[in-house]
């Protein structure tokens, strides 16, 4: 018998058929295959462009539904662009829709930049920490944040393949002295540059709180040593402080592990799914 009671979409489905309920008429529709958490649609129609991202499991039906939550909550404290989610739901399965935000990914146009247009966009990224580091969660006891080494952990469970719990002890210590909001997985295939400088951040699915210097290494753990080396000078700098580069460099290794891991999972259910580069 089907389970009624699931949260998240098969390959299977009828997302042309969900696409089709909110626009009518003549469009293009174009299956995204980089997404690793959801079935990824861009459908193009009078000239404009939208995403809808339908979750591949009950975890990442949470997370959207996370993600939702935390982007009307940022939207108003940070100055660069932010997905504007909207949430529905069939047979109870969430999954949003929201218009695309034009640009390039970093990701993409990284080698096409001059030297001081990188430091110019490593100078952006700081920015964006160092807003979301001076949020004051004492503000918002009201609002429920997620830590991350708790998301970790349960997405360890999706992962699986013999996942070794102990790496997170690093980022759980870290935690209990540190705690600001966390993008959670700010990699540069999430910042969107128009002008060659950074315009917006999306994929808030990670977020929630952790160590400030959590993001900082998920970014600078995925990039060339130059440009690693332009975040540090830049984040030292803005925050006035001096980076414990050990530090940094075991907090890369964990990222680096939970992507390793994750991988795997995809590699063996997803095989269809184009895995990301370095910058």
């Amino acid at each position: 018998m089907e389970n009624v009671n699931k949260k998240y979409f098969d390959i299977d489905d009828d997302f042309e058929g969900i696409i089709n309920f909110h626009f009518k008429g003549n469009k293009k529709i174009v299956q995204i295959q980089t997404g690793w958490t959801n079935f990824v649609f861009r459908v193009t129609t009078l000239g404009r462009k939208f995403i809808f991202r339908f979750p591949r499991n009950d975890f990442f039906s949470d997370a959207l539904i996370k993600e939702f939550e935390f982007n009307k909550f940022i939207k108003d404290k940070i100055s660069f662009e932010i997905p504007n989610l909207n949430l529905f739901f069939d047979c109870g399965r969430p999954y949003s829709l929201h218009e695309e935000i034009e640009g390039e990914v970093l990701e993409s146009c990284y080698n096409n930049l001059t030297n001081e247009e990188k430091k110019g966009v490593a100078s952006d990224i700081v920015l964006f920490l160092y807003e979301l580091a001076q949020i004051d969660l004492n503000a918002y006891k009201n609002v429920e944040f997620e830590v991350l080494s708790d998301f970790l952990d349960n997405l360890s469970e999706v992962s699986k393949n013999n996942y070794d719990l102990a790496k997170h002890e690093i980022l759980k210590s870290l935690e209990e002295r540190d705690l600001s909001i966390c993008h959670g997985d700010l990699n540069s295939g999430n910042l969107i540059l128009r002008n060659n400088k950074l315009f917006a951040v999306i994929d808030f699915a990670f977020a929630g709180v952790t160590s400030k210097f959590c993001d900082l290494a998920r970014i600078s753990g995925r990039t060339p040593k130059e440009f690693k080396n332009m975040l540090i000078n830049a984040y030292e700098e803005k925050f006035n402080l001096k980076i414990n580069e050990n530090l940094i460099s075991n907090l890369e290794d964990l990222w680096k592990y939970v992507e390793k891991q994750y991988i795997l999972y995809i590699k063996q259910n997803y095989p269809t799914i184009q895995l990301p580069t370095l910058v």
